[in-house]
């Protein structure tokens, strides 16, 4: 569930997963989705694991990412 409630830990909500993956964005532009996966577990814990693909759906939806099918990538849109 998305919705946060007076029980919602922060640490492992849809807002703290989408800072977490655009900080290792910031690190590596493009990175495949395993990897990704991995860095948000060691960060976050196991816990996180439920939140990841939300929050990769927020930041496609924010025209944030693009994934690259053939070579399972996700890669960090840069607007500069």
């Amino acid at each position: 569930m998305l919705k946060p409630t007076k029980y919602t830990d922060l640490n492992i909500s849809l807002i703290a997963v989408v800072s977490e993956l655009l900080k290792i964005f910031k690190v590596s532009n493009s990175i495949t989705y395993s990897e990704l996966l991995n860095k948000v577990i060691q960060k976050k814990g196991i816990i996180a694991k439920n939140i990841f693909l939300p929050a990769l759906s927020f930041l496609f939806l924010m025209d944030k990412i693009t994934y690259y099918e053939k070579k399972d990538i996700i890669e960090y849109k840069n607007e500069n």
